[in-house]
């Protein structure tokens, strides 16, 4: 009986030890906290490079017998912000850009255009400015003369002038210096000045081109403006064709015909004088000088023709 008492009691034991182990829960195992997400770089566009110096530019063609082109190109922040194509007449008569925008220069009129002139210079202009870079028009030019397929106007016109002016006048202008801030219009402006025909028959007139506030161009140019008469003193100011047809000239354009070293003792030509007279007015951006009872000057060296005239244009032009 003490036998089996003992044995009930390891029996006992051994189960509770068994049930006291079932009972016993494994740990959860701990889940590694997820890394933490790296923020995301923020995306900074970058400006583009700037291709230029800050300024006014300007450039201007060869003088040539009819009309001469201009550009002036602006930079801001280093990129082209603005250009602007123009022309002036070897006789001064303004800008050809403010002609046809008034419709004055008969490119649709008389010419056959699609379009007027300034209408196509904007086109040139405003590839320009989306494009930064003069030289790269180069590859469309059609032909030696420099027209395109490339350029077409606002209103969906062909360009069809030669736009190589523009464009290589542009890359002359970015090339050279800025053209410095003067007292004068910030645009670029074509004044102009005209003079009543005078006694012996000429017109006096006056172009100067304003860029940035500084005059930047001064032409000065008579036109004989009386009747043409065959075999008379006055003859020798027309150009006469082989048809009979008289063109009148300018006195720029007669050159040393008109004879002032040769028949009048001067020292210089009327046209070398009247360069004189045009430096003068670039370097001192003003013609204000002391003249005599007969229109002369001594403030300029080698000038002896009378200057009232180019006084007058001058402040004719500027409203002085």
């Amino acid at each position: 009986m003490k036998k089996i008492f003992v044995f009930i009691l390891v029996v006992a034991l051994a189960a509770s030890m068994f049930v006291g182990c079932a009972k016993t829960a494994e740990p959860a195992p701990v889940e590694e906290p997820a890394p933490a997400e790296e923020p995301a770089e923020e995306v900074v566009e970058e400006e583009p490079a700037a291709m230029y110096e800050d300024g006014v530019y300007f450039a201007q063609d060869e003088v040539g017998p009819r009309w001469t082109y201009f550009v002036t190109v602006t930079v801001e922040g280093g990129m082209i912000t603005d250009a602007y194509w123009g022309g002036t007449n070897y006789v001064p008569e303004g800008d050809k850009r403010i002609q046809s925008e008034n419709h004055e220069y008969g490119m649709v009129a008389f010419g056959d255009a699609q379009s007027y002139w300034y209408e196509q210079a904007e086109a040139a202009e405003a590839w320009l400015l989306e494009n930064q870079d003069p030289a790269a028009f180069a590859e469309f030019y059609k032909d030696e003369e420099g027209h395109t397929d490339a350029l077409t106007t606002d209103g969906g016109a062909a360009v069809s002038v030669h736009v190589i002016e523009f464009f290589d006048l542009a890359a002359a202008a970015l090339a050279s210096a800025p053209v410095p801030s003067g007292a004068y219009m910030d645009a670029a402006t074509v004044v102009t000045g005209t003079l009543e025909k005078d006694d012996h028959g000429w017109v006096y007139a006056g172009d100067f081109i304003v860029v940035n506030g500084t005059i930047v161009v001064a032409n000065i140019n008579p036109v004989f403006a009386n009747e043409y008469v065959e075999g008379s003193d006055d003859a020798a100011n027309f150009a006469v064709d082989d048809e009979g047809n008289a063109t009148p000239l300018s006195k720029k354009a007669i050159g040393d015909d008109y004879g002032m070293v040769a028949f009048g003792d001067a020292q210089a030509e009327w046209y070398e004088q009247a360069a004189s007279m045009e430096a003068y007015i670039l370097a001192n951006q003003a013609l204000e000088v002391t003249l005599d009872d007969t229109g002369h000057t001594d403030a300029i060296s080698g000038v002896s023709v009378h200057v009232n005239e180019f006084v007058d244009i001058f402040n004719q032009a500027f409203g002085m």
